[in-house]
């Protein structure tokens, strides 16, 4: 039967089916009046015919389809035992233009590609493998781990890894790299909000725990060598310049109080960091060191300055809150510096030096009562840290430690931390 139907004839219409107008007009037939029995018939046929034939040519097709994929499999299969990666990139290739929807066809390219030392093209097409099944899953984290430690471009690993979690929103390793990268360059409130939504899904790795704990002070003995690395690799990035300008210096300021560092040297370094903040002012991580460089000095008017320098989407940011009840407490603004403390407190509930500044000024404001827990809490708080900072790595976190995260995280009255802190420590203990 050819592609085309015979169209159907018009047939004469019976005279009697027509009737006369007065003025001699004839009026049109109503459709499927005058159809004749034949025309029907060849209907029927046809109908028929379709019938039989449409889930022959569907089966037909599936077969066709279905040893064209084994074809492209088995010739992917030689070109690996032959170890022609060329060959492979050129099947692989040849069979995602042919079904973009076939994930090994993906993945033999990216491999090809990786054995060819390649990577970067490599990972942008493990990036791309379609699909929602766990060879997506493998790919996406194949692809952010080739980013993050062989290409040093995190920057390019973060939304793989996002749509990693948008596949598996209970991938632990996902979270746990995103905590890592945020932490490493000072994005404070982003890694603030990785952390909740891992616990929020039960996804939390036990380190989060730590940058958790850390989030007041995010200073890393290797955050100047990762940044600097990223660095090389992106010169004209402003997040790795600031991260790497930072990390040195507030490293330094540790150890001056042991190395006795001149003072000519630390302004030196201090003076690098305003440059940069002429340079960036709209920046939230100069502007928090700045300000702690000022508060540590005294300089009511440099923290006044400084503060109105805060852009509006900022004040997220518990760290700006701190530093303005800081502020309000030195002018004797004892209820605005009070605010200010709980508004931070609110935000991030377990930064032992708010808790700290808010009991002086309760104090000053004769609420011993609240003043005496609240500095119970900042020194529950400062010993905590002292435990985490003995960590040879965050992830060689105890249950011993994490107990006293949930003690501290009671005492601050976040409950929801505290209990995700019990489920950890409860497994960690399961599986010693």
């Amino acid at each position: 039967m050819s592609d085309k139907d015979e169209p159907i004839r018009e047939t004469e219409l019976d005279k009697n089916s027509v009737t006369e107008s007065t003025d001699a007009e004839t009026t049109a037939p109503e459709i499927g009046t005058t159809a004749h029995p034949g025309a029907k018939f060849r209907w029927c046929v046809i109908v028929c015919v379709l019938t039989l034939l449409v889930p022959g040519i569907w089966y037909w097709q599936k077969g066709l389809n279905a040893q064209k994929q084994t074809d492209f499999q088995s010739a992917c299969r030689q070109a690996i035992g032959r170890e022609d990666w060329t060959a492979l990139i050129e099947t692989a290739s040849a069979w995602s233009e042919w079904d973009s929807e076939a994930a090994d066809a993906w993945l033999h390219q990216a491999q090809g590609f990786q054995e060819l030392g390649q990577l970067d093209r490599a990972a942008e097409l493990l990036s791309q493998v379609p699909g929602q099944d766990d060879k997506t899953e493998a790919a996406l984290l194949v692809a952010s781990s080739l980013y993050f430690e062989d290409l040093g471009q995190p920057l390019k690993a973060v939304p793989v890894l996002k749509k990693l979690l948008k596949l598996n929103e209970t991938l632990i390793t996902a979270h746990q790299r995103l905590i890592f990268f945020y932490a490493i360059t000072l994005q404070r409130v982003k890694m603030l909000e990785q952390i909740h939504q891992a616990i929020e899904v039960g996804a939390e790795p036990p380190d989060a725990y730590v940058y958790l704990q850390l989030a007041s002070r995010l200073t890393f003995s290797n955050g100047y060598r990762l940044n600097q690395t990223w660095l090389r690799n992106k010169p004209d990035s402003q997040l790795f310049r600031v991260a790497s300008a930072i990390q040195l210096s507030a490293a330094r300021d540790q150890a001056a109080n042991v190395d006795n560092e001149p003072l000519a040297e630390k302004e030196k370094r201090h003076g690098a960091i305003r440059d940069l903040a002429r340079e960036f002012p709209d920046n939230t991580s100069l502007l928090r060191y700045l300000l702690r460089l000022a508060v540590d000095r005294d300089d009511t008017d440099v923290v006044g300055q400084l503060l109105a320098g805060v852009p509006p989407h900022a004040w997220n940011d518990s760290v700006f809150w701190r530093f303005r009840g800081w502020y309000h407490h030195q002018f004797e603004e004892f209820d605005e510096a009070e605010q200010a403390f709980r508004k931070s407190l609110e935000l991030f509930p377990q930064d032992w030096e708010t808790w700290h500044s808010l009991a002086s000024t309760l104090r000053k404001k004769k609420e011993l009562d609240g003043a005496e827990r609240a500095q119970l809490i900042a020194l529950q708080g400062k010993e905590l840290r002292k435990d985490i900072l003995q960590l040879s790595d965050a992830r060689a976190v105890s249950p011993e430690v994490l107990t006293k995260m949930r003690n501290f995280c009671m005492a601050c009255g976040d409950q929801v931390t505290a209990a995700s802190l019990q489920t950890r420590i409860r497994m960690m203990i399961n599986y010693r």
